[in-house]
Order: C-alpha cells, then structure tokens, then sequence
C-alpha cells in the first residue's frame, strides 16, 4: 500500500502546483498527526480503514469510478421507486 501512494504522489500529485502544495502540506503535518496515532491501537486501525478505498481507488481506478457511479446513483434509484 506504501508503494501505492508512493507512486501516486510521484506521477500524479508532484506533478502539479496543487499537488506540490498539498505534499508540502502533508509533510509539515503528518509527523506529529502520524505520532500521535502510532500511539493509541483504535486510532491506527481507523486511519488503516480509511486509507484502505484510497489505495484500492488509486490501484484500481476504473472499477473505483464505477462503484462510486453506482453508490452516487443508488438514492436516485431508489427515491424513484418510493
């Protein structure tokens, strides 16, 4: 998973002026955040569960797009049949 959002700050977010911005962000902000996480067992398992659709949507990117299609366009669907 490491290698996968390696990559994709790489190819995709250091090659743009937002994407530099936000890396330089991440980095001024992630090593207390990331510290203070290591420390406590229910918070590392949240920011696994949380960084576990990222990772699949970046690997993955056109079965990603077709299930966040279908999961935006499930209400419509099912508001039509009520």
């Amino acid at each position: 998973e490491v290698m996968v959002l390696r990559q994709f700050r790489d190819r995709v977010l250091l090659a743009s002026p937002w994407g530099r911005a936000f890396v330089g962000w991440y980095y001024r902000v992630s090593p207390p955040m990331a510290d203070y996480i290591r420390e406590r067992d229910g918070l590392r398992l949240a920011a696994r569960v949380a960084l576990t659709p990222v990772v699949y949507a970046i690997r993955y990117p056109a079965p990603a797009s077709l299930l966040l299609f279908a999961l935006t366009l499930l209400p419509v669907v099912a508001r039509r049949r009520y």
